[in-house]
């Protein structure tokens, strides 16, 4: 015979088919429903306009509770509350030196340059070449000064170079430094800021307790207070005289300065415990942080003031990479151009003064005059001229030398 179930069972079964369908109901129906809710272009476009451009004239006063939102005194728009200075939203450009130098990368006043001791630049391609390709702050970059990059003769500069860069090296030299292995400085130029024809190596040296190579640059864009803008990549050993070092630097910068004096002077490299501030004060320091465990060894000088930010990268080597972003602002953006009013001249301004001198009451200046010649043509001249020649006002700027 077939078992029954208990009618606990029964009645437990009975509603569980009855949560199944009432479940299915409330699922099907309002799909149903909806299916048949159907809206045209235009009623959707009316329904937008309707909602963006609702204006909410009321005022409600909650004096209880905190007010969530306010209404804004220079709009109609609800605001969520608080300070309305922090609210609103400043409009303009993003400032600072970095976003600038973005925007101008190849038409700064001065060269944006990446410092930084490479021990060994052989071992180092790969990953030079790689930030060139992805990292626009270095793509962009107007000159890399390495300082220590142990390349030899027997290493050719194509090899290491950095495509869209023109290389320029000074390798250390046994007979001269008596050691055949370490040192050597290179300067790298982008040739989108300077093309490898407007670039002159003016000097180069190498000595146990000095290396320096010195170039002249004209690149496509400078400042007309700039003859040319000469770089020095300079490197002084742990070990080395210090004093002889500098003396040997400073006459050489400074018979550059008498051959350039307009020329704008850019000193960097490794100095390890040499400060070149000893010998030349007129020069300014613009790394002011540290480079290798807690010390400033990199240097940058230059002959103007606040010319560079020093901005630290990530550390890849023993010494910390500085890229050095130009602060200086051109003399013709140092002065407000000063405004005047002058006369705008015109071919109409012509027939219609030529039409003037024909109905002018010329016998009221006579007697104005007194029959003085010269006052009696002057104070018609300037009358008609007022009257007729309209006046401008024009913005002058502070004149420029130019070498």
């Amino acid at each position: 015979c077939r078992q029954r179930w208990p009618p606990r069972f029964a009645f437990l079964g009975n509603y569980a088919v009855f949560l199944f369908f009432y479940v299915l109901f409330l699922t099907l129906v309002p799909q149903v429903i909806l299916g048949f809710i159907t809206y045209s272009r235009e009623e959707l476009l009316n329904i937008r306009s309707a909602s963006t451009h609702h204006q909410y004239n009321q005022e409600y006063d909650f004096p209880e509770a905190e007010p969530v939102l306010c209404l804004s005194p220079r709009t109609t728009e609800w605001i969520p509350a608080g300070d309305l200075k922090k609210q609103l939203r400043k409009r303009g450009k993003r400032g600072g030196l970095l976003v600038r130098l973005r925007r101008r990368a190849h038409c700064a006043p001065l060269p944006s340059i990446l410092l930084t001791n490479v021990q060994s630049l052989d071992n180092k391609v790969d990953e030079i070449r790689a930030r060139v390709a992805f990292q626009r702050d270095i793509r962009d970059c107007n000159v890399h000064c390495f300082t220590e990059t142990w390349l030899t003769g027997e290493t050719i500069s194509e090899s290491v170079q950095p495509a869209g860069f023109s290389m320029h090296r000074t390798d250390r030299n046994k007979h001269l430094s008596g050691k055949k292995r370490g040192g050597g400085v290179c300067l790298m130029a982008n040739e989108t800021w300077c093309g490898h024809k407007s670039i002159q190596e003016l000097k180069s040296f190498c000595s146990p307790d000095l290396e320096f190579l010195t170039i002249k640059c004209r690149p496509h864009y400078l400042p007309r207070e700039f003859s040319s803008i000469i770089i020095t990549a300079v490197y002084i050993p742990p070990q080395a005289d210090t004093s002889m070092a500098l003396n040997k630097l400073y006459l050489t910068l400074c018979k550059l300065e008498s051959i350039h004096p307009e020329a704008a002077f850019i000193v960097a490299g490794d100095f390890n415990k040499a400060n070149l501030k000893t010998r030349l004060p007129k020069l300014y320091q613009h790394i002011d942080c540290a480079t290798r465990a807690g010390k400033t060894l990199d240097h940058c000088y230059s002959n103007f003031r606040d010319a560079y930010k020093a901005l630290p990268r990530p550390p890849k080597a023993d010494h910390d990479s500085i890229l050095l972003i130009p602060a200086y602002r051109q003399k013709l953006k140092q002065e407000a151009p000063t405004l005047r009013s002058v006369q705008r001249w015109s071919d109409q301004a012509d027939s219609t003064l030529q039409g003037c001198f024909h109905h002018v009451d010329w016998d009221m200046f006579r007697i104005a005059s007194d029959n003085n010649i010269d006052e009696y043509a002057d104070s018609v001249c300037e009358t008609c001229v007022e009257d007729i020649v309209p006046i401008t006002t024009i913005k002058t700027l502070k004149p420029e030398t130019v070498d």
